[in-house]
Parts: structure tokens; sequence; C-alpha cells
């Protein structure tokens, strides 16, 4: 059976400890204190929706209903402490704003949060862990995967999962192209060719992918043959180190891997909707807001060196089509970008550790200042307003970059650039071309407005910082 099920019941759990420790707490102390005035039913369920709405929410972005998380003492210890205090201040500030009478009932609400927080303990820490422990190792539970890759680390992480009793992936056999079928490894048969994973799709839940000495090329040739399947993907593998080093990734059996979960095409419809209304209501927000702040940087730009205002250039976007990107100018006219486009081409070639170019002449003296501050992307805002670009997404592309990516790479054009994305947040100018292009490829694949708000939020800190910009 799989887990996915039982994320209902624990949420479900989750919800009635809340509410059952609230009301009880709250009959409780009054009965021991002999008080006039007792909560109603009405105003019992405000206060509960309001904590048992920030507790979930908190709960989901920690991933307390992920599985290696569930098993995890110390961090559910940390995280239901962090959710009580967070709810239960969310919860005194609304009744402060509306001057609720439940304020009165100070006791209460103190005995409230130290019961529900002792009751989550034991709950979350003791019960979970057990239970879920006891299922895992009877294999009530569990998720059948096909490894793909039966070399030393494929291996090594099949041995893994069976000597593991509270194992929730059940390896099911491997494909490998350089491996004789029906050969026996590590007690799991060789079941075909990885070419032909699609015949055995009724016979498993997931995919892991867990090669070695493969390239870029062939492995995206292989997620892709795997994503028509509809699967959840889990992928292990040295190309993608950047993403384990980088962001919090899913845990398989304590492997980090690069996963890319199935999307469907409501989910899909659904976040592109979201997705536009968010752009285009917060570009349009910061645009009118901004305008007093452009009209003094341009005077800044004119004043500092020739030159128009704006820096435009034909970027490749969206689709690999092109289109005109706005910059305020941060350069000098007429300058030789002979300089850049060698950088860019040692970059591709892994010749250069990503460092941006050191002293570049081309930029003037307000532009060193607009970049600091990432400044000089303000005027993009007007290309996400045309539809052009996101607040949130790979960036463009020149087009002698676009000459030189891989066939790998340009699954980034499947979706909108933006002005800030994971490897500007992650790493900014200290991330090679390589892994630039790996961690754009991950937030394309695991692309949610979760994600997108996240990011947006370390973009704020990271520009206040005053890091090099991009």
């Amino acid at each position: 059976m799989r887990y996915k099920k039982y994320k209902i019941i624990f949420l479900l759990l989750d919800s009635f400890i809340t509410y059952a420790a609230l009301k009880y707490s709250f009959y409780f102390v009054n009965y021991a204190r002999n008080v006039d005035y007792t909560i109603s039913d009405t105003d019992l369920m405000k206060i509960a929706s309001i904590v048992i709405f920030s507790e979930l929410i908190i709960f989901k972005i920690s991933g307390l209903y992920r599985m290696h998380k569930l098993l995890n003492s110390y961090y559910q210890f940390v995280v239901v402490i962090k959710s009580m205090l967070v709810s239960f201040g969310l919860l005194i500030a609304i009744l402060f704003i509306f001057k609720h009478p439940i304020l009165m009932l100070r006791r209460e609400i103190v005995a409230s949060f130290f019961i529900l927080l002792i009751l989550f303990l034991l709950y979350r820490i003791l019960f979970v862990k057990i239970s879920l422990g006891y299922v895992l190792k009877n294999k009530i539970i569990g998720s059948r995967v096909i490894l793909i890759g039966a070399d030393n680390r494929g291996c090594e992480i099949a041995r893994e999962l069976r000597n593991n009793k509270y194992s929730y992936f059940h390896p099911i056999g491997f494909l490998d192209d350089f491996k004789e079928s029906g050969e026996i490894l590590e007690g799991i048969k060789v079941l075909d060719k990885i070419e032909n994973v699609g015949k055995y799709s009724e016979k498993f839940d997931e995919i892991l992918i867990a090669l070695t000495n493969v390239s870029y090329n062939k492995l995206q040739r292989i997620i892709d043959t795997c994503r028509r399947l509809h699967r959840p993907i889990h992928v292990i593998s040295d190309l993608y180190r950047i993403v384990p080093e980088k962001l919090e990734v899913e845990k398989f059996s304590g492997f980090s891997t690069f996963q890319i979960p199935p999307i469907t095409g409501f989910k899909e419809y659904t976040y592109i909707i979201l997705k536009r209304i968010i752009d285009y209501t917060v570009a349009l927000v910061f645009v009118i807001l901004l305008l007093p702040l452009w009209f003094i940087i341009a005077i800044l730009i004119k004043i500092d060196s020739k030159g128009p205002v704006f820096y435009r250039a034909e970027v490749v976007g969206y689709k690999e089509k092109k289109f005109v990107w706005y910059k305020f100018r941060s350069m000098a006219i007429n300058k030789d970008d002979s300089a850049h486009r060698n950088l860019v081409k040692a970059e591709a070639m892994g010749l250069s550790n990503g460092q941006k170019l050191q002293n570049d002449p081309r930029i003037t003296s307000v532009g060193k200042w607009l970049r600091k501050f990432s400044i000089d992307e303000f005027p993009q805002l007007i290309n996400v307003l045309k539809g052009q670009m996101s607040l949130v997404g790979p960036r463009p592309v020149l087009p002698y970059e676009y000459e030189l990516l891989d066939n790998w790479q340009k699954e980034r054009f499947a979706v909108l650039p933006g002005l800030t994305g994971l490897w500007q947040v992650h790493g900014r100018n200290r991330v090679n071309f390589a892994d630039q292009h790996v961690l754009d490829l991950y937030y394309v694949r695991n692309r949610s407005i979760a994600l997108d708000l996240e990011i947006l939020f370390n973009t704020i800190s990271v520009v206040i910082s005053g890091e090099t910009g991009v």
C-alpha cells in the first residue's frame, strides 16, 4: 500500500489532536478556576481553525509529512515547538487586533499551549515513530521501485534497501544496458535494457536512476523516457551533486536524490494561471512604486556616462523564441564584449569556475552600484508585464550563449525566463556554468507556487545583502 494514503491520516490526526487539546484545556482550566465566562463552541472553532491552519502549513513546508522526516525525532521536536510558537503567536495577534474577549482567558490560552505541545511531542515523537516503524517493518505500506543502473552505486543502493528492515522502498528489479537479463545482483534480478522500462510500468510505483559514468545528454534522454510513464523519479548522480549541496532535497532511504515528481495536466494548468496572476500583480505594483527611483537612477546614469538610460538586448527565452530584454545601462557604450564572450565559452567548456569578470572595464561607476544591489534588473518588470518573462525562472540567454548550450540544457526554455532563480539565490556567481543549468532544470521539473515564493523571499535577502549581481 502506498504511503500517500497515510499522509491524509496524519493530517487528520494533527487536526483532531489540536482541536481536542484546545477544547479540553479551556474546559478544565475554567472548571478549576470556577469562573463564569466560558468559551462558546463558535469561538472555539475560530481559535482551532487559526491554530490548525498555521500548524499544518508549517508542518507541510517543513516536510513533516515526508517519510524520512517522520522518522527523525530531533527534527520533529524542533518543528513542533516552532509551529506551536508561531501558531499561538498568530492567534494572540489576531485576538488582540479584533479585541476579542477570549484574551481575558490568559491562563486557558497558556494551558492549551503547553497541553498541545506535550500531546504533539508524545504523538509525533513516540506514537508516530513506533507505529510507522511497525508498518514499515511488516511491509504494510511501501513503494515498489525499479532501479535503473546495476553498477556499483545501483548495487549499493539495492543492498541498503534489502538490509534496511524499516525501508519504505522495495526494489523489484534492475534495468541496465551492460548487464545480462536474468543476472542476479544483491538478490535482485536484472530484468531488461533501460529503453524497455515501459514494459514493466504496471509492476513498479517509482523509478530510481542511479547511473555512473554517463553524460548529461544520455541521462537526460533516460529521464525523458521515464517521465512518459508518469511515475515519481529519483536521480542519484554526480552530475547533479550541486542540488543536495545547495538545496534541501528528498531522501531516498538515506541517499540524497534529485527528484522529479509527476505533474498532471490540471496541476500544471492551475500553476500557470496562478503564476501569471502573481507575476502581473507584483510587477505592476512595483513598477508604480519604483517610478520615482527609476527617475533618479536615469539622471545618475546620464550624468555618469554618455548613452541611453536603458540597455536593450535580444535574448532567447520561452520556447527558444527571441525577445528584447530591458536593463538599466551599467556599461559604457561601444565597448568590446569579447572578454565576456570568451568567459562564457570557457565556462561552457569547463575551463572556468563560474566567477564573473573581475574589474570589467566596461562597467561604469554608477553601474557598479546598480549591479551590486541588482537594481539594473528592475526594468525587466516591463518584460514581466508583457508576458515575456516571469518573476521566477531560468535566466534568458544571449544568442552567443545559446549557441554553446547542449540539448539537455535547452529544457530551460520549457518555461518563461525569470528575473531571479535558484542559482541566483543559492550561490550567485559561485556556481559554474553546468551547475547553473542543473539548478535551472531542478526548478523546471519541481516548479510550484511554494518554490516560487521561497525563491522570491530568498532573493530579497540576497539583494539587501548586496552580493555580487548576476
